[in-house]
């Protein structure tokens, strides 16, 4: 009996040190299907534009294409219907529902010449609060896990260059034709280090 309170006693300490850590955002955010279904839609939505934006244009992948809007109902649906691959993450279950074998290609897909598409400071100004972090969330997951240098050059916290990104976008009109990732650039760690 005494040893199974202590068992108890440590199991609670772990978990709310495990929460301590979680609340300070000292850890690293998943972006799984537990994350993605209980993600806002506008979260989401910006997610999907953050990730494609920097797996296109910055990792240079190819295949992340589609609009949230293309994209959402196929991800939410693969996630319910598949249970046992929540910890998936969001871009590898876009990955399997984005072209399904027979499946034509969407007559309603948009091409663009320049880089970052239309996700540029006006764009950035007219979205939610919640597609705006969702966007730097997506952006900010491909920077660190698909660039070697990402992990260093964004190293503080999520809110951190939220709060710079968002300051400097609201008080300069002249950012509304510069894409969004051009002016998150402005804050990485290593061109704050080279001023």
């Amino acid at each position: 009996m005494r040893k199974l309170k202590s068992l108890l006693l440590v199991a609670s300490c772990l978990v709310a040190i495990t929460a301590a850590v979680q609340s300070s955002g000292n850890s690293k955010p998943v972006y799984d299907g537990t994350w993605w279904l209980s993600a806002p839609h506008d979260r989401q939505s910006g997610f999907l534009e953050g990730a494609a934006d920097c797996l296109t244009w910055a990792v240079r992948e190819k295949g992340f294409n589609g609009t949230s809007d293309q994209l959402q109902d196929k991800i939410t649906a693969y996630y319910k219907n598949h249970p046992a691959q929540k910890t998936m993450l969001v871009t590898e279950v876009w990955q399997k529902v984005w072209h399904t074998p027979g499946e034509s290609r969407p007559s309603d897909v948009e091409t663009w010449k320049n880089p970052h598409w239309y996700l540029n400071g006006l764009w950035w100004r007219q979205g939610s609060r919640d597609e705006q972090k969702g966007f730097l969330e997506g952006y900010l997951w491909c920077v660190r896990s698909r660039l070697s240098s990402g992990p260093k050059d964004y190293a503080l916290s999520n809110e951190h260059y939220f709060n710079k990104l968002d300051k400097y976008i609201q008080s300069h009109p002249g950012a509304d034709d510069t894409p969004v990732a051009t002016t998150l650039s402005r804050f990485s760690d290593t061109s704050i280090s080279k001023r």
